[in-house]
Order: structure tokens, then sequence, then C-alpha cells
């Protein structure tokens, strides 16, 4: 449904604008976590997956979490999904589909999956029971 009136316009953008305005200026604390990477081969090329993964102790379940269209894993969603992951005692994997981070190969568009595959079949990943 579009909205309808100049005050619905401003609210929409609203709940789009306000929460990355206000992690940009008091970010929300992100989880402990690690620099991970995993690469796979395309179209003879080596490509090269990233992300930031937190590993609780004794956590049997990781959860991949996957930023928006123009995000990263440092987006204010991305953050707080991870919270919400460590409060259930979880793992989470905040990737960084390709291009997001500035240091990978090639673009990142909706329809590419094989990041999301190559994260899947890493031996970090495959370790979890519920994944």
């Amino acid at each position: 449904m579009a909205p309808k009136t100049p005050r619905d316009v401003l609210a929409a953008h609203y709940w789009t604008v306000a929460p990355a305005l206000r992690h940009m200026f008091w970010p929300l604390t992100t989880p402990r976590s690690r620099g991970w990477t995993t690469h796979f081969s395309e179209g003879g090329r080596r490509v090269r997956v990233a992300g930031q993964l937190a590993e609780p102790q004794g956590a049997d379940t990781l959860v991949v979490i996957v930023h928006g269209l123009g995000g990263t894993p440092a987006s204010h969603y991305c953050v707080r999904a991870a919270q919400a992951v460590e409060r259930r005692g979880w793992a989470s994997l905040r990737l960084a589909l390709r291009g997001s981070d500035g240091e990978a190969d090639g673009f990142y568009h909706a329809g590419l999956t094989a990041d999301l595959h190559a994260a899947w079949r890493s031996v970090e990943v495959e370790r979890y029971r519920r994944r």
C-alpha cells in the first residue's frame, strides 16, 4: 500500500533513516566475534567470502545473518540480529556478501547465491549440529 499523505511519506522514510543514523552516532554493542573467511571457485577464479563469526562457548546452533542490499555485517539490523542470537546462546555468522566489504572480488546482486552456499559448506559452519 503506497503512502497517501506527506506525513505517511515522512513516517516511512523515518523508519528507514532513523535507525541507521542512531547506529552511526551511538553504535550498538556488537557481540564478541572474529573475522571469518572462506573461498570458492567460480568461472575459473577464486572468490573470497568473509564475515564476522561469534561463537559462544558450548553453542551447537549457528544462525547465518545476511545483510540487505547496500548493507554490511556492521549494519544496525545485522548487529541487532546477532545480539538476539547471542541472548539465545547460539553462534552467529554475519556474512559480508561479495563486494559489500570493499575487499571481495566482483559485485553482489540479489540473485547471486554462491556466497551463501560457500558459507554453508565451510568447515566452521558445518560443525554446528543445527544451522
